[in-house]
């Protein structure tokens, strides 16, 4: 906590204003996603297509339609395959963004008002109550049974027990039982975490962790 300028009671209003106004919102940016021709007609930029079509045409001169009618469908399977992967990858990032908490219960002023989860800022501290969406990758700095169910992150369907203590510097990520993450759901009750700040933790009692997730 003291990396990031804040305690157990959180951040004071004033201050919270100015890390928001240098961090910016608690947001994922998105941008206006290509047509659906854009992503076919991506599938054929690509070296082995060239090297393809240019095999069809020379078997369509010299050796007859059939030949080149075989690398023609071959082409047509391959150019489906990658749009069909392509839009799923579209409507799984768009569940992600879909996942984001409404709102979030902060720690103010000593106080705990619900707030936009767009309005919180490294460092402050969020409250994690039984079926709350984490708002914000966080660190954990205070829990009590705290189970957090990730499945629509990592697909694993039992919830994960979570830990206030600090773990080895080098942990991967799905060893980092010390941390939540945006859109995962809280499947028990009790505990506070924050937000990771840039160079440390944002603390949570569930809390915001990591630089702004935009």
């Amino acid at each position: 906590m003291g990396a990031l300028g804040t305690s157990s009671v959180g951040l004071m209003s004033d201050e919270a204003k100015r890390r928001r106004e240098r961090f910016g919102p608690n947001l994922l940016v998105t941008r206006k996603p290509d047509p659906w021709y854009a992503l076919l007609l991506r599938q054929l930029a690509h070296p082995l297509v060239f090297v393809l079509i240019a095999a069809a045409v020379l078997k369509a001169v010299f050796k007859g339609m059939v030949d080149a009618a075989v690398i023609g469908a071959v082409l047509v399977f391959m150019a489906m395959i990658g749009f069909v992967q392509e839009m799923k990858a579209r409507k799984a990032m768009a569940a992600l963004v879909r996942l984001r908490a409404p709102r979030a219960k902060v720690r103010r002023d000593g106080t705990t008002p619900l707030l936009d989860a767009a309005d919180l800022v490294p460092g402050d501290v969020v409250v994690l109550e039984a079926g709350d969406r984490v708002p914000a990758d966080a660190r954990v700095v205070e829990a009590a049974a705290l189970r957090v169910n990730e499945s629509t992150l990592t697909g694993q369907s039992m919830p994960v027990e979570k830990v206030a203590h600090p773990l080895p510097a080098e942990s991967g990520l799905h060893a980092r039982r010390n941390m939540v993450y945006s859109g995962a759901r809280r499947s028990h009750r009790g505990s506070p975490a924050d937000r990771r700040g840039e160079g440390g933790p944002r603390q949570a009692r569930g809390g915001r962790d990591g630089p702004p997730t935009r």
